[in-house]
Parts: structure tokens; C-alpha cells; sequence
């Protein structure tokens, strides 16, 4: 006979915790890198509000006034230079396409001087070249992302910098480049899940590293204004040019999921996105990997070897149930498929995920607990009644008999996660 039990939750994300990803040099304004900043800002890795209301550089222009120390250059490049910036963070929701731009006019107008379709930021640097004809002085370079998996979102950071004059002709002059592009920030212009987004001006100095992309949608800068959407297919090659990206083909599906045996879990998200596959074509990470520490997969960490699971899920996760190790699961970063699911880490059963997760110190706020199954296992001293996601990730997610038997006071510090946030709703049933 089965029982049947449910659980529903309202998570939400502690400021600590997940590390989405952020620039860090040049240090931007407010970054706890930046040595002139003593009250840095901890919301770096926040995407930009969908209102706009932030835009742009989340409002910290104001530390460019004049005699505000916050606001000074961090870097000094000089016209028709090669730079880099460098992202970090392990949280890169499927990579996605960035640019970087500079604003000659602090912060009212930004050009773009290169734009990464594909595959950003799933590697820590990113070069480029100041264009020739920059105007020298005072100037704001931003980073900008688009990500590929989750939310319609738009990532920017900015740092001060100066430019110093330089020499060469461009083909393209300062001002005729595209201004950078903005969607997903109230602008009526959004881009489309799943899929890297193609730039409708990209501009003069592109590297195209995707294996699908799409135009944005709605009323979008740089566009005809047509509502977009439109497939661009390119061959993955990481080539930087100077014309438009070359098309190429969506990949196909990755390895059917495995279901975890004995439970099956029906999610109610709080939105209306679909999850489909991801990029069956990840960027290899260039830096030593190794096992997760926190249940992120990314960077240097992966989930081969972890306590958290073997798969590695296309929002950043390590896990071994069907969400990570199906489609979208990263096989650079860990085992997807049917090995990953029912491997090492599903074998291992709740006594090691469970105090994995503890070591995080990010809490789920339980609002409700319906029911409980009694435990008979004594297998890390509670019942595993489920394994879900919202929005970034899919989350090992536990909760005793004691804790259900204490109130809510219990079950909110015996339920314990790998990651996630928003609100999301969850109906378990087990035999």
C-alpha cells in the first residue's frame, strides 16, 4: 500500500549564498575587490532589476562625483591596447553571451567594443582590444551577461578606468559602434531560455563560441523591431572576427534521465518557464577541477568525487537525481545520464549528501509540513522526502521525523539544501 505525504515549501536565497558570478578585474565599483571601496556592496552577483530601475551599473554611477574616493580608476589602458577582464563565481546558469563596453561620459551612454556569443562566462578571463580611437580620460568599462538558463535576466558590472591616447586607425569609429545592448530591464526587449542570445549588432570585434542561438524578442535596440526569435545557426569554432557570427545547428538532446527509484515528485514552479535541454556541447574548463566543496559545479569545482552527487546540472548544481543528471547535465563537470543517477552518490544514500548540505549553512524556511513518513532505515536519521528545484537549482532537500514531530521550529533547522531560491511548491509521494 502506498502512502502519501506532501510537503510544501517557501524558500527563499540567504544574502550568503549561492556565487553567481561577478567581475572581478578590473575590481568593479562597489566590488569587495575594489581597494578604494571600505563598505563593499554584496549584491554584485544580483542580476539588474526587470524594471531597469538600476540601470545601469545597479546605480553605483554615483561614486563617480567628483572627491568620491569609491569612484576612482582601478586601471589605466591606453587606446588600441589588448586587455582582459575576469569573471568569477560558479553559478553561470548555462553560460549565455556577454559584451563589454565602455562609456566615455560617465555612465550616460555605453559602446560596445566586443561582444562573446556563447559560452560566457564559463571561462575565468576574456580578452579584447580598446579600440584606437577611444577618447582619452575618464571612462567606465562594463561587463554585461545575458544568461542562458533561468531567468530572464540582465548581469552588469562596471569599474572605473582611464584611457590614455594611443595610436592606429580603426575600421570602425568609437562613435559608429553599437551602443550595448539591454533587454530583460523594462526596455520591452527580452531574450529567449535555452538558447545563447544572438546580439542584433554585435559589432565590429565578436567571438562566437555557441552552438544555437536566437535574436531577442519585443522591441529591442540594435533590431528592425520585429518580434525576433529568429535561429541563427554557427559552427562552434571560438573564433574572434570581425564580421557577424556564422550560423550552426541546436544540439540535440542529452542522455534520458533516470528517475530516482521509490519517490516520484510532481513541481509547481512560481513561473511559467520551461525547462528544456541544454548545450550538449559544454566550454571545458581550462583550470584544474576539483570535487565541490559546496554543491556547486563550476570554475574549478566539479561533482565527480563530491558528497553532493556526480551530475552536474545545467543551473550549477551537483546531484544525482533525474533534473541533474538529464537534460542539461554537464559531463565536463561530473556523470550524466543513468551512471550519474544511480552511481557513487545515489548509493551513498542520505548520510553523506545530507551532511554535505549542513556545511553550507543555507536553510530552506519551511512554511507548511503536511506529513511525514516514519523512518525505518535510521539512514541519516530522517526520511529523504524529496528532491526538487526553483529556478536555479535542484536541491537535496531533507526533513526528519523529529523535525516534523518538534514543529516548525524543528523542521526549519533539519531542512537543509545544496542550493536554490524563489518560491516553489512540491507534492511527494513514496512507497
Amino acid at each position: 500500500m502506498k502512502s502519501f505525504f506532501a510537503t510544501f515549501f517557501l524558500a527563499t536565497m540567504a544574502t550568503t549564498s549561492f556565487a553567481h558570478m561577478e567581475m572581478s578585474d578590473p575590481p568593479p565599483l562597489r566590488s569587495k575587490h575594489n581597494s578604494f571601496v571600505t563598505n563593499p556592496e554584496y549584491s554584485m552577483t544580483n542580476p539588474l532589476s526587470d524594471t531597469g530601475s538600476d540601470f545601469a551599473c545597479k546605480g553605483f554611477l554615483t561614486d563617480l562625483a567628483n572627491g568620491n574616493v569609491a569612484g576612482s580608476s582601478v586601471a589605466t589602458w591606453a587606446a588600441g591596447s589588448s586587455q582582459s577582464f575576469t569573471i568569477e563565481g560558479s553559478a553561470s546558469h548555462g553560460g549565455g553571451s556577454c559584451q563589454a563596453s565602455l562609456s566615455t561620459d560617465a555612465g550616460k551612454t555605453f559602446k560596445t567594443i566586443h561582444s562573446y556569443i556563447g559560452n560566457c562566462p564559463l571561462v575565468p578571463s576574456y580578452k579584447f582590444t580598446v579600440p584606437a580611437d577611444t577618447p582619452a580620460g575618464k571612462a567606465v568599462f562594463a561587463w554585461t551577461w545575458f544568461n542562458k538558463i533561468g531567468n530572464r535576466e540582465m548581469y552588469m558590472n562596471c569599474a572605473s578606468v582611464t584611457i590614455t591616447a594611443g595610436s592606429g586607425t580603426p575600421a570602425v569609429a568609437f562613435s559608429a559602434r553599437p551602443d550595448m545592448f539591454v533587454a530583460n530591464a523594462g526596455n520591452g526587449c527580452k531574450t529567449l531560455e535555452t538558447f545563447d542570445l544572438l546580439f542584433p549588432d554585435p559589432g565590429p570585434d565578436v567571438t562566437n563560441d555557441s552552438t544555437g542561438t536566437k535574436l531577442p524578442t519585443g522591441t529591442c535596440p540594435g533590431s528592425d523591431g520585429s518580434s525576433g526569435g529568429t535561429d541563427s545557426n554557427s559552427a562552434n569554432t571560438g573564433a574572434t572576427t570581425s564580421a557577424a557570427p556564422v550560423s550552426v545547428t541546436t544540439p540535440a538532446s542529452v542522455v534520458a534521465p533516470v528517475s530516482p527509484t521509490g519517490f516520484t515528485t510532481s513541481i509547481v514552479p512560481s513561473s511559467s518557464n520551461t525547462v528544456q535541454s541544454g548545450s550538449t556541447n559544454p566550454k571545458t574548463p581550462s583550470t584544474p577541477l576539483t570535487p565541490s566543496t559546496n554543491g556547486e559545479c563550476g570554475g574549478s569545482q566539479t561533482c565527480t568525487g563530491s558528497g553532493f552527487g556526480q551530475c552536474c546540472s545545467k543551473y550549477g548544481y551537483c546531484g544525482v537525481t533525474a533534473a541533474h543528471c538529464g537534460d542539461g547535465c554537464d559531463p565536463t563537470l561530473g556523470i550524466c545520464g543513468g551512471t550519474g543517477a544511480s552511481g557513487t552518490a545515489a548509493a551513498s544514500g542520505a548520510v553523506v549528501t545530507s551532511g554535505a548540505a549542513k556545511t553550507t549553512g543555507n536553510s530552506f524556511l519551511v512554511s507548511n509540513v503536511a506529513g511525514t513518513k516514519a523512518d525505518s532505515s535510521d539512514v541519516g536519521s530522517g526520511e529523504m522526502v524529496t528532491k526538487t528545484e526553483t529556478e536555479v537549482v535542484y536541491s537535496t532537500v531533507y526533513v526528519t521525523d523529529k523535525a516534523a514531530a518538534t514543529g516548525a521550529a524543528g523542521a526549519q533547522a533539519a531542512v537543509n539544501d545544496v542550493g536554490g531560491r524563489s518560491t516553489f511548491q512540491t507534492v511527494t509521494r513514496g512507497t
